[in-house]
């Protein structure tokens, strides 16, 4: 290998590596919020503190969500709706996914909670403006900082899937969390053919327990959580163990291998392999 080739090679595989550093930062940046709605005390809720609210939700007006699955899910009002529809890719992806997030959407209704204080209620145009803001960078409720939904609760196929394809998935082979998701072993042996999109929710209904995470203000309305530049407004649902391992399992990955990638790239760059 030239010095030219060395130092080009190098520089590459340093270029890649310190991007594989900053996307760690994302997944490393939720885990540590999740670790502090893990350990912070639930404190009283009085007008003007920083508290984090985990009540049952009241409804007042049910959220609408823009797509629903082919079959109707039956229960409560919904308080809360965060979807999206999956697709799996015929190529392979940086990340090592095959599948992609093509459509979304988050629907939030008015609802409330109940408190010796009184009624308290969601801030709702959090939901048009940092929300909004955060949900077209990332274009994934279940990829958004703002929110920690855990694993979708809904997962539906949007269509038949192949006789093949249903026995591997039944199986386990296959499917986003198979043994052979992704590998050109299953793909060769023809088990993840005549794949259809997959619809994933995770709904909140009336009378469920939703965790927020703000500061409790006094409006004309009543008392609200709302947003702070100090503390920025967090819903959170679902199994937060679970989420936060899996979150800084993936920052640790990515990490360690972009600092291999840098240490790699340095090296070679600098001639140490010729």
């Amino acid at each position: 290998m030239t010095s030219v080739n060395a130092i080009l090679v190098g520089s590459i595989a340093v270029v890649v590596g310190v991007g594989a550093l900053v996307q760690a930062r994302a997944p490393y940046g939720r885990f540590k919020t999740i670790a502090q709605l893990l350990t912070t005390t639930e404190q009283k809720l009085a007008p003007g503190a920083e508290t984090i609210v985990r009540r049952r939700t009241r409804v007042r007006d049910q959220a609408t969500p823009e797509r629903t699955p082919p079959e109707p899910i039956d229960g409560a009002a919904p308080a809360l709706w965060a979807w999206r529809v999956r697709r799996k890719r015929d190529d392979d992806a940086a990340d090592g996914s095959r599948w992609t997030t093509v459509e979304s959407g988050l629907a939030v209704g008015d609802f409330e909670f109940t408190d010796e204080w009184g009624p308290v209620r969601f801030d709702e145009s959090w939901v048009s403006t940092d929300l909004a803001e955060s949900l077209e960078r990332i274009d994934d409720p279940f990829e958004a900082s703002d929110l920690e939904l855990g694993t979708p609760d809904v997962d539906r196929p949007l269509g038949e899937p192949g006789l093949l394809t249903r026995l591997s998935e039944h199986l386990g082979l296959t499917g986003e969390d198979g043994l052979l998701a992704g590998l050109e072993l299953g793909r060769r042996l023809g088990l993840e053919s005549e794949t259809p999109d997959r619809y994933q929710a995770t709904i909140v209904r009336d009378g469920e327990r939703l965790l927020l995470r703000g500061e409790i203000a006094r409006t004309d309305d009543g008392l609200v959580v709302r947003d702070t530049t100090e503390m920025p407004l967090v819903v959170a649902n679902g199994a937060l163990e679970d989420g936060g391992r899996r979150l800084q399992f993936r920052a640790r990955t990515q990490a360690v291998a972009g600092a291999a990638l840098v240490l790699l790239g340095g090296a070679v760059a600098a001639g140490l392999f010729l």
